[in-house]
């Protein structure tokens, strides 16, 4: 129960992420790296560093 709780944290870590880069105008972009992480063409590590880079636009 521990990984689903931890899994759960890291997607909605995403999602916020994702949400503050809609907020700075690049929601496109966000919405691209959301898919290549659930797509799995990205890994979580990727993913965070990249929406965290557009969420400080």
């Amino acid at each position: 129960m521990r990984e689903v709780r931890a899994v759960r944290e890291r997607i909605g870590a995403l999602l916020t992420l994702a949400r503050r880069a809609r907020a700075a105008g690049r929601g496109d972009e966000a919405e691209r790296i959301l898919d290549d992480f659930f797509e799995g063409r990205i890994g979580y590590e990727t993913a965070r560093k990249k929406l965290e880079r557009l969420a400080e636009c």
